[in-house]
């Protein structure tokens, strides 16, 4: 029988690798850790060309690590880790080894240079996490979109959205229509349950959710929020761009 050929590694293959030393290792120091991360680091900035900046707060952790395991079947991945060390890591990937850096042979023999990173560095701010591919970009924008979460409105958060109640009967007894009324919510009693006349808005978008909202979207059952990584910022080759031209669509560029 012919000889198979040994499968080709995945870009995130050297980074998975290392991230399962560092859970089987009992011990390890602050120092250890960072010099580990920054070999990790130097090593997928050789691997990849082009990244989405994206901004991870309120972001679970289930989250991530649905995110990750898509990303990794097309053979992109997304990095979460200290901008400082980062800036670091690209400056010295953008420059030619040293023979004071660590495995200096291997970076030598391996090095080229890879100076359109160099722009990311100054939008590195904030709670953010990089997704790295050489893929294409819609791809990528619809995994991270997929794995958006609901949320519940929280007395004295700013509503991302209008937060509608829809018409119908909301199965609570008539005890309970000063809820409504509190809203100014016009209902009716039908079967001995309470039933909203008509489609209301509740909350408009940027104001503050009020404890009374709470306590209604949470009798109604209803999240109106929802939370998913926001891209912010996109580089291509050392070029940098708005993540709005994550939204334009081919059909769009025809029209014009």
């Amino acid at each position: 029988p012919k000889p198979q050929n040994p499968k080709t590694p995945k870009p995130h293959s050297i980074l998975s690798g290392l991230l399962l030393i560092m859970a089987i290792k009992k011990k390890e120091t602050n120092k250890e850790r960072k010099a580990r991360m920054f070999e990790v680091i130097y090593e997928i900035l050789g691997k990849f060309t082009k990244a989405l900046l994206v901004q991870i707060d309120n972001i679970s952790a289930d989250q991530i690590h649905q995110t990750r395991k898509d990303l990794r079947e097309v053979g992109s991945l997304m990095l979460m880790g200290k901008n400082t060390l980062i800036r670091k890591v690209i400056d010295s990937r953008i420059r030619e080894p040293l023979e004071t850096d660590r495995k200096f042979a291997e970076k030598k023999s391996t090095w080229f240079n890879v100076d359109y990173w160099e722009p990311l560095k100054e939008h590195l701010k904030g709670n953010v996490a990089i997704i790295f591919t050489n893929g294409d970009f819609s791809t990528i924008k619809g995994i991270y979109e997929r794995h958006q979460r609901e949320a519940p409105a929280r007395a004295g958060q700013i509503a991302q959205c209008d937060v509608w109640i829809k018409s119908g009967s909301t199965g609570l007894d008539p005890k309970q229509t000063s809820f409504f009324q509190q809203l100014n919510i016009t209902t009716k009693i039908v079967k001995s349950m309470i039933e909203i006349v008509s489609d209301t808005k509740a909350i408009n978008k940027g104001d503050m959710v009020e404890p009374s909202h709470q306590v209604l979207l949470e009798k109604l059952h209803i999240k109106p929020f929802s939370y998913k990584l926001q891209a912010v910022t996109v580089i291509d080759n050392g070029k940098i761009f708005d993540a709005k031209v994550l939204d334009i669509k081919a059909e769009d560029i025809l029209r014009r």
